[in-house]
C-alpha cells in the first residue's frame, strides 16, 4: 500500500481517538485528567505520523517524526500517572507530576535539537517503490529515548502488579489485565520493530491501549462487585444507596440517591464526603450509623445514615456502601410526641410535665434572682357549670394568650394544673419583670369571652436559687387559692 493509504488509515484512527478524547473531557477527577492527557498525546502521535506519511518533503517528514516520537514519551508518562491514580499508590505524586515531566522536557529538547540541527545528517533518507521514507539514525540520543520509554512502561507494569497483591481478589483481575496490556504492548513493539518495515506499525498500539483503558475504567467499571451487589442494590428502591469501589470511584447510585444528592457518574467518594460533611470515615472494620437531616427539594427530611466497608472473606476492603433510610415521617411523629408530652393541648403552653425540665434548665443557667407569677381564672368552676366547658376552655386559652403576649420571647408559660398557669421570667430583668406584672394584672382584671365577663388573679414570688423553687411555689399556690376563695361576683352576663 502507498503512504497515502496508510496516512488515511492513521487519520481514521486519529478521528476515533479524538472522539474518545471528547468523551473523556467530562471526567473532572484526577483519573479523568490522566486519561484525557493520555488521549491527547496519543492523538499527537497519530497526527505527527500522518504529517510524515502525507508528504514526500523530507523536511516535513523529519518534523512529523520528531513530533511523533517526542509525544510517545508523554503518552507513556501519563500511562504511569493513570496507573498511580488508578491503584491509589502511596507515593509522592510530585515525583510523577514534576520530576518525570522535567526529565521528559529535557529529553525532548535534546532529542529535537539533536535531530533537527543537522537535518539530513541525523536521518536515513531513502526511496522505495517511488515513495520517500526517512528514519532516525541509531545514536546514543535515540538509545536514551528508547530507554526512557521502556522504563516508563516497566514502571506501569510494576505498579499494577505490586498493588494487585494488596487488594481483594475482586480487583486483582482488573490490575492483572492492565499489567498484561502493558506487557503485550512492550512485546508487540519489540517484535514489530525487528521487522524493520517502512511504516511504523507500532504506533497503532497507543490508540488501542488508550481506548482499552477508557473502556476498562468508564464502561466496565468493576463488573465483579457490581454483579455481586445487584441483589441488594436495586435501582428502584426508595432507600437511597451509594456504592464506591476500593479506589473510591462510584460503582452504583440508585434513582432515589441521584434525586437527593444530584451527583453524576464521575463522582468520587472524596467528592461525595466533601458534599456531605456529616460523614466521618474512621474505623475501616466497623459499621457506622447515625441520624442527620438536610433539605430535599426545599423540604427538610430526616435520614438514618449507615455506611460500612465491604470486605471479602480475607478481610480485604472491596468497597464502601452508604445507605440512607428516610425516617422523616417517623422523626416527625417522635417530635410531635415529644411536643405533646410537654405541651398543653388546649392552650399550647408548656404543661406540668415540663416543670422538671424547667427547674433543670433554670438551675444550669443560673439567671437569678428570677421573678415567677401564678395566675388563675376567677370562678372557673361556676363558668363551666353555667355556660359550659367550652366557655371555660376559651377563658383559659385567652388568659394563656395574654400571658404570652405580655411576657418576653424567652420567658416561659406553664399550665401547671386545670386552672393554674405559671409565668417564669427566665431572661427578663427585675425592673422589666415588675413592669410586665403590672400590665398583666391590669389586663386580666377583666376581659370578655363570648359575651361573658371573665377575670383572673395572680400572685408572684422571687427565687434566688433553684433550690427555693418548690417551697416558694407551694406558698404561692396557697396564697392564690385564698384570693380565689375571697373573690365574689367576678363575672356577669353582657
Amino acid at each position: 500500500m502507498s503512504k497515502e493509504v496508510y496516512a488515511g488509515i492513521y487519520l481514521v484512527v486519529a478521528t476515533v481517538v479524538a472522539m474518545f478524547l471528547f468523551k473523556s473531557l467530562g471526567k473532572k477527577n484526577r483519573l479523568g485528567i490522566a486519561v484525557v492527557s493520555l488521549f491527547t498525546f496519543t492523538l499527537t502521535i497519530l497526527l505527527g505520523y500522518v504529517l510524515y506519511l502525507a508528504t514526500d518533503n523530507y523536511y516535513l517528514m523529519r518534523i512529523g517524526l520528531v513530533i511523533t516520537y517526542a509525544s510517545v514519551d508523554w503518552c507513556l508518562c501519563f500511562l504511569n500517572v493513570f496507573a498511580l491514580y488508578y491503584t491509589g499508590a502511596r507515593v509522592k505524586y510530585r515525583v510523577i507530576t514534576i520530576g518525570v515531566p522535567a526529565v521528559l522536557v529535557f529529553d525532548n529538547i535534546l532529542f529535537a535539537v539533536y535531530y533537527m540541527r543537522g537535518f539530513a545528517d541525523q536521518f536515513i533518507e531513502y526511496t522505495d517503490e517511488g515513495m520517500a521514507f526517512a528514519t532516525f539514525k541509531q545514536t546514543p540520543i535515540m538509545d536514551v529515548h528508547f530507554f526512557i520509554c521502556y522504563v516508563l512502561l516497566v514502571s506501569a507494569v510494576v505498579n499494577f502488579m505490586y498493588y494487585s497483591f494488596k487488594i481483594s481478589r475482586t480487583y486483582k483481575a482488573q490490575y492483572h489485565m492492565l499489567a498484561l496490556l502493558c506487557i503485550l504492548f512492550g512485546i508487540a513493539d519489540t517484535l514489530i520493530r525487528r521487522l524493520e518495515l517502512n511504516i511504523d506499525l507500532t504506533l497503532f498500539i497507543y490508540p488501542i491501549m488508550s481506548c482499552f483503558i477508557f473502556f476498562y475504567v468508564y464502561v466496565y467499571k468493576g463488573a465483579g462487585i457490581k454483579n455481586s451487589a445487584k441483589a441488594v442494590f436495586v435501582e428502584e428502591m426508595n432507600m437511597p444507596m451509594v456504592l464506591f469501589d476500593y479506589n473510591g470511584y462510584l460503582l452504583m447510585m440508585n434513582k432515589r440517591a441521584r434525586e437527593i444528592f444530584n451527583a453524576d457518574d464521575d463522582c468520587t467518594e472524596a467528592e461525595f464526603i466533601k458534599a456531605n460533611p456529616y460523614i466521618d470515615l474512621e474505623d475501616e472494620k466497623s459499621e457506622h450509623e447515625f441520624e442527620t437531616s438536610f433539605e430535599v427539594n426545599n423540604v427538610l427530611c430526616y435520614f438514618n445514615v449507615s455506611y460500612k466497608y465491604l470486605q471479602d472473606r480475607r478481610g480485604m476492603k472491596v468497597g464502601t456502601m452508604y445507605l440512607f433510610e428516610d425516617i422523616t415521617e417517623k422523626k416527625k411523629a417522635l417530635i410531635l410526641a415529644d411536643f405533646n408530652a410537654t405541651h398543653d393541648s388546649l392552650t399550647g403552653t408548656f404543661n406540668r410535665n415540663y416543670l422538671y425540665d424547667f427547674k433543670k434548665i433554670a438551675g444550669e443557667r443560673g439567671t437569678f434572682p428570677m421573678y415567677i407569677a401564678l395566675y388563675a381564672v376567677n370562678e372557673l368552676y361556676n363558668i363551666n357549670e353555667l355556660y359550659g366547658m367550652e366557655i371555660g376552655d376559651k377563658a383559659l386559652c385567652r388568659m394563656a394568650w395574654l400571658l404570652q403576649q405580655y411576657s418576653g420571647a424567652l420567658d416561659i408559660v406553664i399550665r401547671t394544673n386545670g386552672n393554674e398557669m405559671l409565668l417564669a421570667f427566665v431572661s427578663t430583668s427585675e425592673r422589666k419583670a415588675k413592669e410586665i406584672l403590672k400590665r398583666i394584672d391590669k389586663r386580666i382584671a377583666g376581659f370578655e369571652v363570648e359575651d361573658v365577663s371573665v377575670s383572673a388573679r395572680g400572685v408572684n414570688f422571687v427565687i434566688n436559687d433553684i433550690g427555693e423553687f418548690d417551697r416558694e411555689y407551694h406558698e404561692a399556690q396557697e396564697r392564690l387559692a385564698g384570693e380565689l376563695n375571697e373573690a365574689e361576683g367576678i363575672f356577669r352576663l353582657m
